[in-house]
């Protein structure tokens, strides 16, 4: 059982490094984001419930997700920029740590 669930996990990190054309560094964070959307995913093992539905009696919440690698747009925390200075630095999000925060 833990062999195939290691081999899905792998596979789903090297379909998501490999469609991001993320580099090989990242591989943690890569992996991190599989198995938290793995825990979001109904599985047959528990009649078609998440492990999260399982573990917390609710449904999780999904509307956070977003591709994992899209850009993101954070804004620094310099209290002064000039008029037309850029406002954010254009960032790739790589997963989440817990809803509405996202790493970049």
């Amino acid at each position: 059982m833990v062999e195939r669930t290691n081999r899905t996990v792998m596979e789903m990190a090297r379909a998501m490094m490999k469609s991001m054309s993320v580099p090989g560094k990242f591989c943690g964070e890569v992996v991190r984001h599989a198995i938290y959307l793995l825990n979001k995913l109904p599985t047959k093992a528990l009649s078609d419930q998440t492990p999260f539905e399982a573990w917390c009696k609710k449904k999780p919440h999904l509307g956070h997700l977003s591709v994992f690698g899209c850009l993101a747009h954070v804004k620094p925390t310099v209290p002064y920029t000039k008029k037309l200075e850029d406002r954010s630095s254009q960032m790739v999000q790589q997963s989440y740590w817990q809803v509405g925060v996202h790493q970049v």
